[in-house]
């Protein structure tokens, strides 16, 4: 009789633990990649992290670190600018709008008895050159 039992109890512990490792094995109990916060593989590609050239700008936040006469901007003036930044379609057009723009904070310094900093990042080196549309 201790030989019955102990034959069901090794068949029952074998099934059981066959039982675990199909279950920890099967590609639905596996996560996924996910596309944010959760459950899955991590945090997922951002829409921003994607090649998308209708939005080269994406998620770029203006500050006083990448942005010369940020602090001479009123915020009406800072958000105006910032949207005109995440409007252009072309590099020409936003060198020269740049261009235009940083001489006027040169201008705001000045008169301030500031000295307006060179830009520390070349924001429009992210876009298409005009032919290139």
């Amino acid at each position: 009789m201790k030989s019955k039992q102990g034959r069901f109890a090794l068949a029952l512990a074998s099934l059981l633990l066959a039982g675990s490792a199909w279950a920890q094995a099967s590609p639905e109990a596996a996560p996924g990649a996910g596309r944010g916060m959760g459950p899955g593989a991590g945090m997922g590609p951002g829409h921003c992290m994607q090649a998308d050239p209708a939005q080269p700008n994406c998620g770029w936040r203006m500050s006083r670190r990448n942005s010369p006469g940020y602090g001479l901007m009123t915020p009406e003036e800072r958000a105006a600018h910032q949207n005109r930044l995440r409007s252009f379609q072309s590099r020409e057009e936003c060198l020269a709008y740049m261009q235009d723009h940083h001489a006027q904070m040169g201008e705001r310094a000045k008169a301030q008895g500031k000295t307006l900093p060179a830009p520390r990042m070349r924001l429009c080196d992210r876009l298409p050159p005009a032919s290139g549309r």
